[in-house]
């Protein structure tokens, strides 16, 4: 994530030379803020169930490996 922020960085820092990257950098900066308001959403909502199945899943891997002569 701090590597993608970095690279977000350095892409305004260059676009902002000319008009038509600065406008081009507005896009990615509305484009950023609602994935990442997206992303803190769904992240919040969905990864108590996926925790959830990736231990079920591990259990259910270890219970039979175990099972298993």
């Amino acid at each position: 994530m701090a590597e993608r922020l970095f690279v977000f960085g350095a892409l305004m820092l260059i676009s902002t030379e000319n008009n038509r990257g600065m406008r081009i950098v507005k896009k990615i900066q509305i484009i950023f803020k609602s994935f990442m308001i997206f992303g803190l959403y769904f992240t919040r909502e969905s990864y108590k169930a996926f925790e959830y199945s990736l231990f079920s899943r591990i259990m259910h891997h270890h219970a039979n490996s175990r099972a298993a002569p």
